[in-house]
């Protein structure tokens, strides 16, 4: 009845065995998988593009503080900003997952949380401990799992929170997580992109897809995601039907235990937290709360301030072949925040009562749930295993539900619907294919089907349901495997192989002819996403070479981002950040090019960060006329750091300049940034406000640069310490201009004068070009000769020191 070699994975989904997800893909492209080690359970951290390289850094679970032992994780999930990790680990001695009773009743609470303006200490609360695992609410047992919750900072992350996890054949408390976490289902995400077209169609555009689920709160658009996203909301299912929410309100992201945690039942309807207004009745049985659920999706609604979650059951005390659903609204309002858990009709999963599509099958049983957007829409496909006759071969049944919303009504309708309904739209046969997997996301549908001895990609379209096998076959490795985590751009997939917990990426079966054109779109749909393009780099290594490919693949994404035919040089910093996250070799000229502009561009950020005076006229026009320009005596540090790495690069330039080098020789790559109009006019600029920067630490006086940096409280030891450092500013900023082979301020006068020719964009992200090597060279020679210092000329060239005595007599 089934085929043989996806036997023992359709046995485990039906199962529900199959429910782990130990891997997931952030935003950033870094992999966090399970792992176990000497030192304990961890998640590991590793970059998409160098899976077999040593780890970034490996986040250890706190030691228990009942003193059990906790196994390797089994669920992992990033946010949508890519920040916050969220991660469950077991007990050692692992939970019960079909468990054949549950614990007596204990006597809880309807909503299972601390109504608003009630004492903590009178009435149930959820608990969420601090991240050393101090017991100081609630006791921990040593036979619970651990909720982990860690935030990233710069490159560390730090541990914010941990919550206790019960067993499912324990008493449910109201402090703890209760059974395995088998979903989350994060809210507030930005709105995801999607092309209006195929990828590989000749016209396609990126289109922006409709917000989903609750809005959170949102800072200004031009700051960091992660600071956007300063506020979070996650909701959390169990394999008991618990459904829980955590939620960090604005301004507390860097604080210990910073999610508040409410917990309920998918099956109950209940307001988390109750208002103070809702009287708290006992309920007499539990077991009507709970499940034994065995496949469980959530998903948030388009165009709705909602989660959808469907989830099916073996319980007895449940309709047989029917898979639940429950609609949680949850309104985000800082303090007043609240969670709505409305139950809502079941479907059927018995092809006979279905009146749609192909002619009903005997015996099947559900083996995946999988939520699909299509534009606005929204619908639930089901994966039904089983024969179309006795003795005939296997395969699988795909229905899809629409999920039809309710229209505005008035008031005093009461007829009208109020909760959403699931209608069967239609369904589709697959004999001789069992789809052991489905991975829908904003490209399309793509899925793994097992077809006799192999298993095989392919793809379901999302109108038919009609399966396309392709040619493309995943190893035999692959046949035992945890669940996919796809990429952001949606390119590439990985999962932890089993039994031997090596992780193993594959590029998802997406068009890859013409390669420049797919390509470039996939770039442009990571830059909308804010995403980092190094899945795309490892999607496009079997098809070309990048460095050769990549002018075309950028003109291809800068058409999708609509830059026009000359760029302002923020694209171009765009386009830089798409290269340099490409992975490209690291002597490349190309990612030389793209790295410098960038490290120019923050230099730039800097000075205008730390500039005090009211003029925001340019630094090069501040230079011409003699002007002055003030700076913030705080960011002294980091300028003075700047200073030595722009007299480093010029210090570089000067070595090329002074070389007896042929044009041919490859340049070095400031010389070639110099050769186009827009970087050039940021080299300029930036070399001017460092010269300016130098003036001001020469003119200003101790008392100018130490009054904001004085104490009240204690005035003689920071005005001593003020002192000191004024001192080894103004000695370490001298040494580096005493040392540097190039005046500064005549090389930002010189830089100031130069024009280059316009030139084509493209042309700066060129393997190499060889036709404007030459006037790099004599720009070199230009500016050694203007403003090497003479201390330097008897180390160059003879005709270059003749050159500059000419010129400067």
């Amino acid at each position: 009845m089934r085929c043989r070699p996806a036997e023992a994975w359709v046995e485990a989904l039906a199962a529900g065995a199959a429910c782990e997800d130990p891997i997931a893909w952030s935003r950033h492209n870094v992999v966090a998988h399970a792992e176990v080690d000497a030192q304990g359970a961890c998640v590991c951290l590793r970059r998409a593009a160098h899976l077999s390289q040593a780890p970034i850094t490996k986040l250890y679970a706190p030691a228990h503080p009942a003193g059990g032992s906790l196994a390797r994780p089994n669920y992992l999930s990033f946010s949508p900003c890519g920040y916050t990790l969220f991660a469950y680990f077991p007990p050692g001695a692992p939970l019960l997952r079909n468990a054949t009773h549950f614990a007596p009743y204990t006597g809880l609470t309807t909503g299972l949380a601390t109504p608003i303006g009630l004492d903590a200490g009178t009435s149930p609360m959820p608990y969420a401990s601090t991240p050393a695992g101090a017991a100081t609410g609630p006791a921990w047992q040593s036979d619970q799992g651990m909720v982990c919750i860690w935030t990233r900072a710069g490159d560390a992350w730090t541990l914010r929170q941990t919550v206790p996890v019960c067993d499912a054949a324990s008493a449910p408390t109201t402090h703890a997580f209760h059974g395995h976490v088998v979903d989350v289902c994060w809210l507030g995400a930005p709105r995801a992109w999607s092309l209006d077209a195929p990828l590989d169609a000749p016209h396609a555009q990126p289109v922006r897809l409709p917000a989903c689920g609750p809005a959170a709160l949102l800072a200004l658009p031009s700051l960091p995601l992660d600071q956007a996203q300063d506020e979070l909301a996650v909701v959390v299912c169990t394999n008991t039907a618990q459904v829980s929410v955590l939620h960090r309100l604005p301004g507390r992201a860097s604080a210990n235990a910073p999610f508040r945690v409410h917990h309920g039942w998918l099956a109950q309807p209940s307001v988390l937290p109750p208002p103070p207004t809702l009287e708290h009745t006992r309920v007499e049985r539990c077991e009507s709360w709970m499940r034994r659920v065995t496949h469980l999706r959530a998903c948030a609604v388009p165009d709705a301030a909602a989660v959808l979650v469907a989830y099916a059951t073996d319980d007895p005390l449940c309709a047989p072949a029917v898979v639940h659903l429950t609609e949680l609204q949850l309104e985000l309002d800082g303090e007043m925040s609240f969670l709505t858990v409305q139950p809502l009709a079941g479907i059927p999963t018995s092809t006979a009562e279905l009146c749609v599509g192909a002619a009903p099958l005997g015996d099947t049983r559900l083996t995946h749930l999988a939520w699909v957007q299509r534009a606005a829409s929204l619908e639930l496909w089901l994966a039904l295993d089983g024969a179309a006759s006795p003795g005939a071969p296997g395969g699988t049944q795909l229905v899809a539900w629409a999920v039809h919303r309710p229209v505005d009504a008035a008031d005093d309708d009461v007829h009208a619907p109020r909760t959403p309904t699931l209608v069967p739209r239609v369904q589709a046969w697959t004999e001789a294919y069992c789809v052991t997997m489905l991975l829908p996301h904003a490209l399309g549908v793509y899925a793994t089907a097992a077809h006799g001895d192999d298993e095989v990609w392919a793809t379901i379209s999302p109108e038919s349901l009609a399966l396309t096998p392709l040619s493309t076959s995943l190893p035999r490795a692959a046949l035992r495997r945890s669940p996919l985590a796809v990429s952001p751009s949606g390119a590439v997939a990985c999962a932890m192989l089993d039994p031997s917990g090596a992780v193993a990426c594959w590029a998802l079966p997406l068009p890859h002819a013409p390669f420049d054109r797919c390509a470039g779109r996939l770039v442009a749909l990571a830059t909308l996403r804010h995403a980092s393009c190094a899945d795309v780099a490892v999607w496009a290594r079997p098809h070309a070479a990048l460095p050769d490919a990549l002018p075309r693949i950028l003109h291809v994404a800068a058409d999708a981002l609509q830059l026009g035919d000359t760029p302002t040089l923020s694209q171009l910093l765009v386009l830089c950040t798409c290269i340099v996250s490409l992975d490209l070799p690291r002597d490349a000229p190309v990612r030389r090019r793209a790295t410098l502009l960038l490290e120019l561009a923050a230099l730039h950020r800097q000075l205008v960060r730390a500039r005090t005076d009211a003029n925001t006229a340019p630094f090069a026009a501040r230079l011409a006329s003699d002007a002055h320009v003030a700076f913030a005596p705080a960011h002294a540090w980091t300028l003075v750091e700047g200073l030595r790495q722009i007299l480093g690069l010029l210090a570089g330039a000067a070595r090329h300049a002074a070389s007896d080098a042929t044009a041919g020789t490859p340049c070095d790559a400031l010389l070639e940034l110099l050769a186009f109009p827009a970087p050039a006019r940021l080299v300029a600029d930036v070399l001017a406000g460092y010269a300016l920067f130098a003036a001001y630490l020469e003119r200003v006086p101790l008392r100018t640069f130490a009054s904001p940096l004085l104490d009240a409280q204690q005035l003689p030891a920071s005005a001593a310490r003020a002192a000191d450092s004024w001192q080894a500013v103004q000695s370490t900023a001298q040494a580096a201009i005493a040392h540097a082979p190039l005046d500064l301020r005549a090389a930002a006068a010189a830089l100031a004068a130069h024009a280059p020719p316009p030139a084509p964009w493209d042309t700066l992200f060129a393997p190499r070009d060889t036709h404007r090597m030459a006037p790099a060279w004599a720009l070199a020679r230009k500016l050694y000769t203007l403003a090497a210092r003479p201390e330097h000329l008897w180390d160059a060239a003879p005709e270059v020191w003749q050159r500059a005595s000419l010129l400067r007599s």
